[in-house]
């Protein structure tokens, strides 16, 4: 079979014969041939395995098909933005690809760079159908090279994240196993506690005092306040927290009773500490205490 092969190549030496794929019909130097699936993320022009296992001589020696390779699916991934199921198979794919094909790791940042992908808007109002037309779904695209962080299992759930750290559902859907894999040591890391801080501290939840925000402002607090009381030394820390020391976002105490409104907001300056005895103030004007609540929940006296 193979010199038959070999012969008739030698009737088309200006052209290499048409072959069928996925796409249709090509030239055989523009058809690719199934590599350890790489097929499986939009790569045009492919020949279906089973019509090459069919036909191997034809493909290979005849058309002259080349196989896939990772600059094939770089260049196919830069044209199309992957689906959100589909991200996450890439993602899942990419490890057991590296340790079939030695040294096709040092590929993995062009490959990120090259990675567009859709997530359905989370705050997309309902579709409205009207007689003439409907309007069209939300879609958000993101660049994955824009993401540097995951989240590990001792992060705090239901906290306002950067758009640098993958979102809570997205990254439970790829696994955490997923996101700790080696061969994505270069592609993004834990999220730093001090990042995320550097973050929150410019949120709205901080800064606005809205009070829609107050469960996310109190968790956020919470988790500061243990994150501090962990630190051996503080003093770095705190500098992060300087955009907000004088901001109102501490729920205070009035009149004993803690308030949970936005009139119940102070700053830290204006503020003495839950266990304090204001006794010998009464009468002289009002004074305000950080809300017992707070302790409760697990926020130390020294932050």
């Amino acid at each position: 079979g193979q010199y038959l092969a070999k012969g008739f190549s030698r009737c088309l030496p200006s052209q290499t014969p048409p072959v069928l794929t996925m796409d249709g019909v090509v030239r055989g130097k523009d058809a690719r041939l199934c590599h350890h699936g790489l097929e499986a993320f939009g790569v045009p022009n492919v020949v279906r395995r089973v019509v090459h296992e069919n036909a191997k001589e034809y493909h290979s020696m005849v058309a002259g098909c080349p196989r896939l390779n990772i600059n094939d699916l770089i260049m196919s991934l830069r044209e199309q933005v992957l689906e959100e199921a589909m991200l996450i198979r890439f993602l899942k794919w990419w490890p057991k690809f590296c340790r079939i094909d030695n040294g096709v790791e040092r590929f993995g940042i062009r490959l990120k760079e090259a990675v567009r992908y859709q997530t359905n808007s989370e705050n997309a109002s309902p579709k409205k159908q009207t007689e003439k037309e409907e309007e069209p779904e939300v879609v958000q695209v993101n660049r994955l090279e824009s993401i540097l962080y995951y989240t590990d299992r001792k992060f705090p759930d239901g906290l306002p994240l950067p758009e640098t750290t993958f979102s809570p559902s997205l990254q439970k859907r790829i696994g955490q196993r997923t996101l700790e894999n080696n061969f994505y040591r270069d592609w993004w890391s834990v999220l730093p506690f001090e990042i995320w801080t550097s973050f929150i501290v410019y949120h709205s939840c901080m800064t606005k005092g809205l009070y829609p925000e107050n469960t996310i402002r109190r968790m956020s607090i919470v988790a500061i306040s243990k994150h501090f009381d962990s630190l051996e030394r503080k003093g770095r820390y705190l500098e992060l927290l300087a955009p907000i020391k004088d901001s109102p976002f501490l729920p205070c105490d009035t009149d004993g009773t803690d308030s949970n409104t936005t009139t119940a907001l102070k700053c830290p300056s204006e503020l003495y500490l839950a266990s304090s005895d204001l006794s010998a103030f009464e009468g002289c004007g009002d004074f305000h205490k950080v809300a017992k609540s707070l302790t409760k929940e697990g926020v130390s006296e020294e932050f």
